[in-house]
């Protein structure tokens, strides 16, 4: 299968932040740099591209668009309508919900608490995604310097936006979070292990 066969969807549902955040992580600073790289990485390489879709409200103060009770919210029913009517099209939809995080982010905490290197990515319900042949190797040379933890989250119920993709009958979905503190310490961090990840996305496509 070419990569021109295979329609990708970004989506960024936590792009808005609080107006009162009260020391919370109300949205994700990195999600929207990050999904125009992989979109211009995709484009690069031949794929097409939908998106990024913005979320349009803060998770905090009106709903989070990322779990079930948003499936009646405007912008998660036209994401639906984007879906099936992509799928009428063709059978190959890869959707890619897209996330930051800060350092207070479960898997962060929790390689401190073990003495482990801090982690710059998680991979959340397809560990399909993150055992593709070659992409741990692949994302330790994007990486600078040491390698560090890459983490997999499998199964998560409340991630909806890809659950729900798969209920419409997109073949691919994952939620990839990228790390604010890793993209302000590296300023090509994100630009090198996008590409890495548009890559490997698009192996999978050809398994």
């Amino acid at each position: 299968m070419s990569a021109s066969t295979v329609a990708f969807v970004l989506t960024v549902p936590h792009r808005v932040c609080a107006e009162h955040p009260q020391g919370r992580h109300t949205c994700d600073t990195l999600a929207v740099d990050a999904a125009e790289w992989l979109r211009e990485w995709l484009l690069q390489l031949g794929a097409t591209v939908k998106g990024p879709i913005l979320g349009d409200v803060s998770r905090t103060e009106v709903v989070d668009l990322n779990r079930r009770e948003s499936r009646g919210y405007e912008w998660r029913r036209d994401l639906d309508s984007r879906l099936v009517e992509m799928l009428g099209s063709t059978p190959y939809v890869f959707l890619v919900d897209v996330h930051s995080f800060d350092t207070g982010a479960p898997w962060t905490a929790r390689a401190e608490l073990e003495g482990r290197p801090r982690p710059v990515l998680a991979f959340l319900n397809d560990r399909k995604f993150v055992n593709v042949v070659g992409m741990p190797e692949a994302l330790r040379n994007a990486l600078p310097g040491a390698w560090r933890e890459l983490v997999s989250v499998g199964g998560s119920p409340q991630n909806d936006i890809v659950a729900r993709a798969r209920e419409i009958g997109v073949r691919w979905s994952v939620l990839i979070e990228f790390s604010e503190a890793e993209a302000r310490s590296d300023p090509d961090w994100l630009s090198r292990v996008t590409l890495t990840i548009a890559r490997a996305m698009l192996g999978i496509t050809r398994l």
